[in-house]
């Protein structure tokens, strides 16, 4: 089984492993070992968990014979910015179809931070309105490139969360395990962000790969748990089907809370601003507004009543980047 996953094709974009330290003050306030990966130090631009997938994703389209990729998001997409900056390493131009789904106004949002990046990676953007679909809007994008230039994009899912995507968070879990074993820890848990589904269910995978029990919590910052659960439970059984796993109740592995949307998807309560003040304050750590300040939120939320021990003696929380998106919310801070 992993002899198969080692095998499949991947393109080199990031400096592994990623940092993988104790936060020694949350520690000592919550009386417990808590730790943190640090993927938004993957040594690409502002890093962040869609690099990993990039891996995988790019080196098929490079496979493909593709002379461009296409994918798409929100205005301040991270993996719209990360795809656009990595797939100029290997010559393909990036299309992207961004949607005004979050109802922040401004000069910094609308046209600032991951759209700064885009233009710098000279990336064609074409804008739809709020409340469309993002992997439609990647479709019709691409027919219309298809029709008017003669050739159809290589298309990336949002987030690159398909089952190939989701490979670079089966080769992460993998990594943190050996992190972890080198200096004879356990992770109990693994909390991280979770959107489009494919990170969580790369690391339930690579957690099953690796051999460890550790609890993957996904923290959603856009769909009910519901939504999520079937979300990732789909990619957890197409990854293991491409790896030829044997049968798996993978119901069972799968933890989400849905407790931290807050007013929806990219926008930041108050809590999510006390959450992104007290990672720089007391670890020198700066989180994102739309993805890693909610999941923070909860991973110390967690840590403070964790009456039922979801967490465990030994936390993990998984740092996905986003940070090039921070300039887009300067009227929040």
């Amino acid at each position: 089984m992993l002899s198969r996953f080692l095998n499949i094709q991947r393109c080199l974009l990031i400096k592994q492993p990623t940092p993988f330290n104790q936060m020694e003050m949350l520690s000592g306030r919550f009386s417990r070992q808590l730790w943190v990966k640090r993927d938004d130090l993957n040594g690409v631009a502002a890093g962040g968990n869609k690099v990993r997938k990039l891996e995988y994703l790019l080196q098929d389209a490079i496979a493909s014979n593709a002379k461009a990729v296409i994918t798409g998001g929100a205005l301040q997409s991270n993996h719209a910015s990360a795809t656009a900056l990595c797939a100029q390493r290997f010559g393909l131009k990036t299309y992207l179809a961004l949607s005004q789904s979050v109802p922040i106004q401004g000069e910094h949002y609308e046209n600032g931070a991951n759209l700064v990046l885009d233009n710098l990676a000279q990336a064609a953007v074409q804008r739809f309105p709020a409340g469309s679909s993002t992997n439609e809007n990647i479709a019709l994008y691409a027919a219309q490139i298809e029709n008017e230039m003669g050739f159809k994009p290589y298309e990336i899912v949002m987030g690159g969360s398909s089952a190939l995507g989701a490979l670079g968070y089966v080769r992460a879990a993998l990594e943190l395990a050996d992190q972890a074993s080198s200096i004879s820890i356990q992770p109990t848990s693994l909390v991280h962000a979770s959107g489009s589904a494919g990170t969580q269910a790369g690391l339930i995978v690579g957690m099953v790969l690796a051999g460890l029990d550790t609890k993957v919590v996904g923290i959603s910052v856009l769909n009910l748990k519901e939504t999520l659960f079937h979300a990732v439970l789909q990619l957890c059984e197409q990854t293991a089907d491409m790896l030829q796993l044997p049968a798996i109740n993978w119901h069972e592995k799968i933890w989400i809370s849905d407790a931290f949307i807050g007013d929806g998807y990219g926008l930041p309560n108050e809590g999510t601003l006390a959450a992104i003040r007290t990672g720089m304050r007391e670890e020198g750590i700066l989180f994102d507004p739309c993805y890693t300040g909610k999941a923070f939120q909860a991973f110390l939320a967690l840590n403070e009543n964790d009456d039922q021990g979801l967490l465990g003696d030994t936390s993990v929380f998984l740092h996905t980047g986003g940070i090039s998106g921070m300039f887009g919310y300067q009227q929040y801070f």
